[in-house]
């Protein structure tokens, strides 16, 4: 875990995305990772607004030591839709010691679990930084067991990292690595990295879903 979780200087910081369904802009993801008392400490806002009431948003704060013993997620996701309903997810997760703990409320359904996990299974949400280090060493091909904080058993995570190459992106030219990620026989996602590690694009660029990269202004602001 210590040589997957050494994060480069350029990892540091904050990122805006606009994400898009069938070619128009729902919402908006807000990532940062930062160090602290010897520990990564990452944050996600996620939040999409589909029109008339539907709306989707989640929220993600963790942390986890370089070598992977300690790592916690609390994460928090919102469902309304039109009729005015409302769906709530909650979950605290942990493996520390060996041992995954979790505290979950679903929708007031609440649940606690905890067992022995090998050393080296991440938390999905961590694992989602981990990934980000891989690229800049450049090509190669990683297998990650991953597991969710809503999950009771953990996944086998196939990362695959190609050359750095220019390729046309959202209107700009940019130097990128491009990463495949498929988790058990789930279908393979796409994503585009630059050279440091920041997330350019998640999805191909004919896909009818993506995450762009964008500035703070563009994420938060209205338009397409």
């Amino acid at each position: 875990m210590s040589a997957l979780a050494k994060i480069q200087p350029g990892l540091l910081g904050e990122q805006w995305h606009t994400v898009h369904l069938v070619g128009r802009k729902t919402g908006h993801v807000r990532t940062r990772l930062s160090e602290a008392g010897g520990l990564y400490v990452f944050e996600t806002d996620v939040r999409n607004d589909y029109g008339e009431g539907n709306i989707d948003s989640t929220v993600v704060r963790g942390s986890f030591s370089p070598d992977g013993r300690t790592q916690k997620v609390e994460t928090e996701q919102t469902k309304a839709n039109d009729k005015k309903e409302r769906w709530q997810f909650r979950a605290s997760a942990s493996i520390e010691g060996g041992r995954y703990k979790a505290v979950r409320d679903m929708n007031g359904v609440k649940e606690e679990k905890a067992f022995p996990v090998d050393a080296g299974v991440l938390l999905e949400d961590v694992a989602e930084v981990v990934r980000r280090s891989l690229v800049p060493a450049g090509k190669g091909h990683w297998l990650l067991r991953t597991i969710s904080a809503y999950a009771d058993e953990w996944n086998i995570e196939t990362v695959e990292v190609n050359d750095r190459e220019s390729v046309e992106l959202d209107g700009a030219r940019r130097e990128a690595h491009v990463l495949f990620c498929r988790v058990d026989r789930r279908r393979t996602m796409m994503y585009y990295y630059s050279p440091a590690g920041g997330l350019i694009r998640q999805g191909g660029v004919k896909d009818a879903f993506s995450i762009r990269l964008s500035t703070k202004e563009e994420a938060l602001g209205g338009g397409k």
